[in-house]
Parts: structure tokens; sequence; C-alpha cells
């Protein structure tokens, strides 16, 4: 037995031992063989996420709200413009209302306020007839109308919203002459839009209708649809339009004749918010765009608008260049110049009305300085020459 311990290393004592810490080493090396070869893997598979795992909230900051202006009687949208000095004489003269009545040269941007026309703080001029003006207060909703001559102005009559056209004015649902002549009852639901020659056109339900402004009645049912703008020779309306993105009829019936003829535009004009040129042969209006503008948030759900040019003749419809009207509100008030050269813009921007003039061939339209005049929606605007 003891030659046997002996022949192993030379001591008999520790043979054993020896043997049993060198199967502890080899199982550790292979151990951490394992260790090193599985680690990668499973540390991948830990910070990998589930494919049901909610990815992290955007941290993109929210849209802005489209632009604001303080008007005559609270915050108004504003509209965007690209515009130029004038470069050349256009001899524009106007009429210019809101919080106060004033008179401007386009071309040199002069003004001066008409002094036969006292205001109140709360009061401002919604519309402008040769002679007369419509005045309209911010807090009851009040309104009045006023004949305005170079001897001061005197109260013709007195009751909600007016509108003005040919000789009338229509205070809720009366017909007031502005010259001779009695006064007339409209229907008691009828809402009425503009004067159109001899009528008044407006909302009769379940449409538009033209009624008598002499006797009230009521004379022609035109179907569903919105005034854009009437005179003394002409109504015009737009069809129902459901889709801003989708063609639209717009219908110009010939007040003496009755004839009617359709034309379609792009998109969806804005109801009430058109001008006739002196000539009869153009219309201009306000054409809502296609989409939103994408660097504002949607909070309306109409898109901005256009304006545009109606010819009659051919039914071409031509844009403005240069103008983006706001979602809310109409904005813009048109107007063409007495001889058919100009197509005239007043467009409110809160603490002040901007006044452009643009005709065909111009890459932008021309733009006096501000004008110091507040306005609720549209301005009040009526071209002289």
């Amino acid at each position: 037995m003891d030659g046997d311990e002996e022949l192993l290393d030379g001591n008999p004592r520790i043979g054993r031992p020896v043997r049993l810490v060198a199967g502890l080493l080899a199982a550790a090396v292979i151990a951490a063989l394992i260790i090193v070869h599985l680690w990668p893997q499973a540390r991948h598979e830990a910070t990998t996420a589930p494919s049901s795992t909610v990815p992290p909230a955007s941290t993109a900051p929210p849209q802005p709200l489209w632009p604001e202006a303080l008007g005559v009687c609270g915050s108004t949208q504003v509209p965007f413009v690209s515009s130029s000095r004038p470069a050349e004489r256009t001899g524009i003269r106007v009429l210019l209302g809101g919080d106060r009545l004033r008179t401007v040269d386009f071309d040199t941007g002069r003004w001066a306020d008409t002094p036969n026309l006292p205001m109140g703080p709360h009061e401002f001029v919604s519309a402008i007839e040769p002679g007369a003006v419509a005045l309209a207060q911010c807090l009851s909703g009040g309104a009045q109308l006023m004949r305005v001559g170079a001897g001061g102005s005197t109260v013709v009559a007195q009751g909600g919203v007016a509108l003005l056209g040919q000789g009338r004015g229509v205070m809720d649902t009366t017909v007031v002459p502005l010259g001779r002549g009695g006064t007339a009852h409209l229907p008691s639901d009828f809402q009425a839009e503009a004067v159109a020659g001899n009528f008044v056109a407006g909302q009769d339900p379940p449409g538009l209708a033209l009624v008598d402004a002499a006797t009230g009645s009521i004379r022609v049912r035109l179907g569903q649809g919105a005034t854009v703008v009437a005179d003394d020779r002409m109504l015009i309306w737009t069809g129902t339009c459901d889709n801003p993105s989708n063609p639209c009829p717009i219908h110009r019936r010939m007040l003496a004749t009755g004839a009617t003829t359709d034309y379609f535009a792009a998109r969806s004009p804005r109801a009430l918010d058109g001008a006739i040129s002196h000539d009869g042969t153009q219309l201009a209006f306000t054409l809502r765009r296609a989409q939103h503008d994408p660097r504002f948030a949607a909070e309306h759900p109409a898109p901005p608008a256009d304006i545009a040019v109606l010819h009659f003749d051919t039914g071409r419809v031509d844009i403005v260049p240069g103008i983006e009207l706001p979602p809310q509100g109409y904005g813009a008030a048109l107007a063409f110049s007495p001889n058919v050269q100009w197509l005239v813009i007043a467009l409110n921007a809160g603490s002040s009305t901007r006044l452009l003039a643009w005709r065909p061939g111009l890459a932008r339209p021309y733009e006096c300085r501000p004008i110091p005049a507040r306005a609720l929606y549209t301005p009040a605007l009526e071209v002289l020459g």
C-alpha cells in the first residue's frame, strides 16, 4: 500500500486533494465559458420592448393657434397679406367704416373723419350707402339707420341688425326707405341677407327667397343656398356646398327678367362676401381653400379663404395673389372702382384696417398704410373714385 502512494507524486499524503482542486478549477472554467457565450444575447433580450408596448408620447410642441388682434368688439383673427407699396397712381378714394367713418385717399394714405356722424364708444359703422350709414352696437345688438349730409346726421329708424342698398334699409323685419315711400313688413321668420333691386333676399325656411320690398310678400323661392351679393340688377347666390374641396355652383339671377345662369367654382364660396363690378361683367368673392393651413391648429371646421374674381362671360375664376383670409369671420370687404380697373379690398386686422388694390397683371396687391379703423367682422366699404 505504501509503495502505491509513493508512485503518484512522491508525497503519499496530498495526492487525492490535488485531484479534487483540479476538478473544481476545470468546472469553474467551463461555467465561465458558458456565461461569456450567453451574456450578450441575454442582455439584448432584456432591453428590447415587447411589440405590445405603447410608444412614448411625442415631445413635439403643439401647433400655435391662428393669430388674433383686438378689434372693435373683442379679438378677431387676422389675415396674412403679401403686398407692395403703390407703384402707380390709382385715383382710388373710399369711405371706410368701423369705429369711425373715414374718407381715405389710397395713393397718399391720408384719411379724415366724417365730421357729421357722432358715434358712441361701443358703436361701429356696419354698412354704407350713398348719403346714409347703418350703425351697430357691440353690447346690445341694436342698430340704427342714419342719413348723413353736409348739414348733419338724422336717425331714420332703429332696431336690430341693419342692411342697406338701393336707397332702402332693412331693420329687423321692416323695410325702411331712405328717401320717399312707405315701410313694408317682411315675413316673421324671414332673415334678410341683402337688398336686391326692388326685392329683399334672405332665408325663409326652408330656403332662399325674394321678398317684394314694397309689399313684404314672397315673390320667388330659390331653394337651398345663401346670398353672396346683390345689387339693383342681379342676385348672386351659392348652392348648398357641404365640402369646401368640391366644385360648388354659383347662381346669377337677373332681377328684371328672371333669367338664371349657373357657374361653378373650384371650391365653396363664403356667403355674404362679394361685389359686382359696375359694368356687370365680374364678381369678386371669397373662396374657401381645400385644406387648413398646416402652420396652425385647425380650431375651426372651415379652412382659410382666398379672394377670387369670376368673369361672367367666360366663367374663368382668377385668384388674387398674396392674401389668405382667416377661417373665422368674414374679414374682407370688396368693391370695384367705377372704371372697373381696380378691385379694392378692405381687411379687418383687429386694431386697424388694411386697404389694398389689385388689378390683373399684378403679382401682389398694392397696399396703403394701415388705417386706424376697427371693425367687427367685415369693414364697411364704398369706393368713391
